[in-house]
Parts: C-alpha cells; structure tokens; sequence
C-alpha cells in the first residue's frame, strides 16, 4: 500500500470536514424544527406531564428532521465535489443466519461492557454523593420517551447514521485499508455520540457494524443497527421492564451476562479469524494519528467532548440546584 501523504491528507480532511458540516447543519435543523414544535403545541396553564410529553415530541421531530435534512445535505455536497463512491457494493461474502445470529450476540456483549462501566461509574460516584443517573437516562432512549423517540431511536437514527458512518466515511477510507476505514469512522462514530458513558459502546458497536458494512453490506450494518436499537433497546429491554422493579435489573443484567459469556466464547473460537483479518487488513499507525488530527477532525472531536464535559458538569452541579 503506498503512502502519498498529500493525497491522504486531502480525502481525510474531505471526509471529517464534510462531517463537521453534516454535524453543524443537524444541530440548527434539530433546534429550529424542535422549536417550532413546541411553539404550535404551546400548552400554557396544562398539566406538567403534557407539557413534558409534548416537549419530548417537538425534541424528537426535531431529531428527525434534523439528521434527514443533514444526510441530504452530506450526499449532496458529495455528489458534486468528490469522486464517486458506491456506498451501496456488496462483497462476495454472503450473510447467514448463523453470522447474523453471532453479530447479535457480539452487540450484546458491547452493551454489557456499557452496562458494567456504566455501574463501575456509577458505584464511584456514589461515594461522592454523585450519581450517573443523568447519564444513564440519556443514554436508554425508548419507548418511555414517545412514539417519535421510538421512531428516531430505532429506525431513522440508525439507517442515518449507517448511511454517514459506514457509507460516506467509511467508503472514503477505505482505499487506505479495511481495517483503518472500520477503526477510524468507529471511532469517529463513538465520539459522536458525545455521552461519555456511550462513547466506549459506541466505538465498540461501530466496529461491528463497520465490519459487517465492509466484508458484507452496508445494507446488512442498517439491519443489526436498527435490531440493536428497536429489538434490543425497545422490544426486549420493554419486555423487561414489565417484570416488578427489584426484579427487571437483576433479570436483564442475567440476560446481557449470558449473551456476553457466549459471545466471549464465540469469539476465542473464531480467534484465529479475527486475528488473521486485523493482519490481513492492518494500516501503518501514523494513518490513524494523521486522520484524526485533521483541522476538522479535531474540531468534531472537540465539539463532541464538548458537549461530554458539559453532561459531567451537570452531574456534578446536580447536588448543588
């Protein structure tokens, strides 16, 4: 693999620059949409459970709106300034049940290790007289948030996200390896999510998905994508929820422990595999340092970390309001 410096610099600023854009124009969208809302459902004198409800809908139409009118925004500034790039290809490996049925188990495992940094956190807060609670609740959208967070959540966010992570990013990496194009937009894809209980999860489910999007289909990473948010986040952690209360933790936390033990055991036994893969497809270590130290790169990063710090601060002023 050949190394034009220039070259690399110049699609990994494309590519990260484009995304700050997608970023920005997401954010206002989501703002103004979610504004508008709340203004034409104005319930003045209603109870605080509607005027909370309405509030969590103008929020999520404004999500909605806001991540449509920024994917059609990203491609389209990517159809007119950059060389072509088929999001859509499909790989010669075939998808199967039992390879689905392992990508399933291997999610399972990434939100346990999600739910055991999230108590590990939490259990050290505690003895501060903190708590992650703030945290936690943003992380777990689902169906106690609404209709349209169900929507969101589970089906726009998910097939938006796969169309700009693993489709306009990863695509574009992926001239300078498998591997660095899965790391770095999983990695980018983490940050994303700003939340520092979800930025580890969300690193290690972009792995995933990138892998499945770059060896299978991208239309493949949108599937397990929306069944680990709807199925697993919604249906299943819905089902657990009608189960009395010292009972629903304890019973899913046995759930994710199991699925992790599996999917553990799935992985030493296809170890040889993965190893071979990650060698096969391995990029030189200053590829990933140069990629994420792009101007832009560093600004959607910071943005992200920003707003991280912001969601510790209120953890920490909490006590204190």
């Amino acid at each position: 693999m050949g190394w034009d410096w220039h070259k690399f610099r110049k699609d990994t600023a494309f590519a990260t620059r484009n995304l700050v854009w997608y970023t920005l124009i997401m954010s206002v969208v989501t703002e103004m949409v979610s504004a508008m809302v709340s203004a034409l459902t104005k319930t003045g004198g209603s109870s605080e459970s509607l005027i909370s409800e309405v509030t969590g809908t103008a929020a999520s139409a404004g999500m909605i709106a806001g991540v449509l009118i920024g994917v059609f925004c990203l491609f389209k500034i990517d159809g007119t300034k950059a060389e072509k790039i088929d999001i859509f290809q499909k790989s010669k490996r075939k998808m199967t049940a039992g390879a689905f049925s392992r990508f399933c188990i291997y999610m399972i495992m990434a939100q346990m290790v999600f739910s055991l940094i999230a108590a590990a956190a939490e259990l050290i807060l505690n003895q501060l007289g903190l708590s992650m609670d703030t945290l936690t609740e943003l992380a777990s959208v689902g169906s106690d948030m609404g209709i349209m967070m169900m929507i969101y959540a589970g089906f726009v966010g998910p097939v938006v996200e796969e169309l700009v992570f693993r489709g306009f990013l990863m695509r574009r990496f992926e001239k300078y390896g498998k591997g660095f194009a899965v790391i770095v937009s999983a990695v980018l894809f983490g940050v994303m999510h700003g939340n520092p209980l979800q930025i580890v999860f969300g690193t290690l489910v972009g792995l995933i998905l990138g892998y499945i999007a770059i060896e299978y289909s991208i239309k493949w990473s949108i599937i397990l994508h929306i069944a680990n948010n709807f199925i697993l986040g919604d249906v299943i952690g819905g089902l657990f929820g009608l189960l009395p209360d010292d009972v629903e933790g304890i019973a899913f936390t046995v759930f994710l422990g199991i699925g992790f033990v599996i999917g553990f055991v799935l992985l030493i036994i296809r170890r040889k595999e993965w190893i071979s893969w990650l060698k096969e497809n391995a990029a030189p270590g200053s590829y990933y340092l140069n990629a994420l130290t792009t101007p832009s790169a560093v600004i959607f990063i910071g943005y992200n970390l920003l707003n991280g710090l912001m969601l510790l601060t209120l953890i920490f002023m909490e006590p204190f309001l």
